[in-house]
């Protein structure tokens, strides 16, 4: 037999150390003894010998450990064992205790035979491994207990005979490493930093707000507008002023934060008050930090919502309605120019050689060169040279928006820290510069904006005759246009992620977790 199939099972379903009930298909299956099985046993001159040596087999390979009463097994499986050696009385074994030390060497030759280990000499590094495996996973004891018992079974090694030396080992193994987390995370916390994570859980004594702080920070739910986006970026603002964003966590594995911070952000404020103060601030370094991630998501969640139904969805609609508010007009002039142009194609492939003069009388014929040039004027107007489909006016209609975003961009660049790729770069450097130019006072009109302090390499296409207005003073651009301008690049780029948000888990940069090498 392979050492590796030896010990097939070590938790029956007895439990820990003891037999269950077997049925025939079982007992065959389980405790069949194969052709080096029969060789050791059939050493044993008497029956009883040779029926005890073979229950300590079946014994260690099925439960992993020696029973201090060999004999204290299922009767089917003695009379399955003598079934197959041939022992037509199986009471005999009864015998097989009567000399202590029998057992004993009987235990000592299958675990030399076998190639088994004793607990004794594989503790040490048991203890390691749970150690480890309790720090980096966080699982709870059940899962550790198994995990131990896969562990001795991998390497061949005996169960300690009694289970409370694995729950031992398991609960001191998992109390030292929440000791080592709980420790890890509130250590580098100043004073200042310890105080405003605890006041998260104290409730005001007056005013309206009978919530703690905490409770109010989990809730993540405003409406896609301007007012829903300074809410949501003012949660952020809130979570990174309390300071445990500050903290490097790197060396904390990310499950053992995910646990604790799911203490915080799901259970009841009243367990966290009553847990050790070490313990208390662990869990609202972690929930901090999971809920600042989370407060992330969600404000540019929202800001996408916001670009998408209600600055470029809206300008879309509206681009369309003013499409079709400007038709009849376009329509009618179009009329006008059709006709005269069908009578230009006509006469000059009937007769090539007319005159002008001619032409223009049988044009004056179906309409008037007034009505002509009325029709080029409003054609000109309804339909601006470089709109192939009247693009423009979707744009147009976006940077009349500025309203919408004015509230909440400069607050988003301060509280969201972003980075870029190469491609990205200078629009978050744009955006960067706007957000102040919206917060400085000038000495230019609020429509405008110094264009010296704009980037004019993003404007192009239908934006330059926008933020290039006409009528504007020199050096200046619109306000509104630039703006608007500026944000459709900086909404595309983080959407395809050259635009990305460090502290965030959805928009976060999509490389930072790629492996290298």
């Amino acid at each position: 037999m392979a050492v590796g199939d030896f010990m097939s099972s070590v938790i029956d379903e007895g439990g820990y150390g003891r037999f269950g009930a077997y049925s025939r298909v079982e007992l065959e299956r389980f405790f069949h003894l194969d052709d080096e099985d029969r060789r050791l046993i059939e050493a044993r001159r008497r029956d009883y010998n040779r029926l005890g040596f073979a229950l300590q087999v079946v014994t260690v390979r099925h439960l992993g450990m020696f029973l201090p009463d060999p004999l204290e097994v299922p009767p089917e499986l003695v009379g399955y064992l003598a079934e197959q050696l041939g022992i037509e009385d199986p009471t005999c074994v009864k015998r097989y205790t009567d000399r202590e030390k029998t057992k004993l060497e009987h235990a000592w030759e299958i675990q030399r035979e076998y190639g088994l280990t004793p607990f004794a000499e594989v503790e040490p590094e048991l203890t390691a491994w749970i150690a480890d495996q309790a720090w980096m996973t966080g699982e709870g004891p059940k899962s550790l207990f198994s995990g131990a018992v896969a562990w001795l079974r991998g390497r061949q090694a005996l169960m300690p005979a009694g289970v409370t030396t694995l729950e031992r080992m398991v609960a001191t193994g998992r109390e030292a490493a929440d000791q080592r987390l709980w420790q890890q995370l509130t250590s580098p916390l100043t004073p200042q930093t310890s105080s405003a994570l605890l006041r998260l859980l104290d409730v005001p004594d007056a005013g309206r707000q009978r919530v703690n702080e905490l409770d109010r920070l989990r809730k993540g739910l405003f409406r896609p507008s301007s007012k829903g986006m300074v809410a949501a970026l003012n949660r952020v603002a809130d979570l990174v002023a309390v300071g445990a964003g500050a903290l490097d966590v790197s060396t904390v594995p990310p499950r053992r934060l995910l646990g604790l911070a799911t203490h915080g952000i799901a259970g009841k404020t009243t367990l966290l008050r009553r847990m050790s103060r070490e313990h208390r601030l662990a869990v609202l370094v972690a929930t901090v930090l999971a809920l600042s991630a989370r407060a992330t998501d969600d404000a540019l969640e929202l800001f996408d919502l916001v670009m998408t139904t209600e600055l470029l969805s809206k300008a879309e609609r509206e681009s369309k309605d003013e499409k079709l508010r400007r038709y009849p007009r376009v329509s009618r002039n179009a009329g006008k120019l059709a006709a005269a142009v069908r009578v230009l194609l006509e006469m000059s492939e009937v007769e090539p050689g007319i005159s002008l003069e001619m032409v223009w009388d049988l044009i004056e014929n179906a309409v008037t060169k007034s009505e002509l040039r009325t029709a080029v004027a409003v054609i000109d107007e309804l339909v601006p040279a470089g709109d192939a489909e009247l693009n423009g006016q979707r744009l147009e209609e976006l940077a009349g928006r500025l309203a919408t975003v004015r509230p909440f961009l400069p607050l988003m660049m301060r509280t969201v820290e972003f980075n870029a790729t190469a491609d990205g770069a200078p629009v978050l450097k744009a955006m960067k510069t706007l957000a102040e130019l919206l917060t400085t006072k000038s000495k230019l009109s609020a429509t405008y904006l110094d264009a010296r302090l704009v980037d004019h390499d993003l404007i192009a296409g239908v934006w330059s005759r926008l933020v290039y207005r006409e009528g504007r003073p020199p050096e200046t651009v619109d306000r509104a246009a630039y703006t608007l301008c500026v944000l459709e690049q900086f909404h595309r780029h983080l959407k395809h992620r050259n635009i990305f948000a460090l502290t965030s888990l959805r928009w976060r940069d999509p490389r930072a977790h790629l492996l290298s090498g």
